[in-house]
């Protein structure tokens, strides 16, 4: 089978960053290391006072295959 993990798709209003990458997901009540995954946006994404939104896939935000 197959893990599919989806959210709605995530915004920051009147932001200012430079030169987003990748996002990581975590999980933060965790103790310890909770890293879950990193996404890679396969280019630089900036705004200026801007809302910087991610639009997650229809395929959900990463998949695992579970198949032996």
């Amino acid at each position: 089978g197959t893990l599919m993990v989806d959210a709605a798709d995530s915004s920051w209003t009147t932001s200012t960053i430079t030169n987003a990458r990748c996002a990581l997901i975590y999980a933060d009540v965790l103790a310890g290391n909770n890293a879950i995954v990193l996404v890679d946006f396969d280019a630089d994404y900036s705004t200026v006072a801007g809302t910087f939104t991610i639009q997650w896939a229809a395929g959900g935000m990463f998949t695992i295959d579970l198949t032996p």
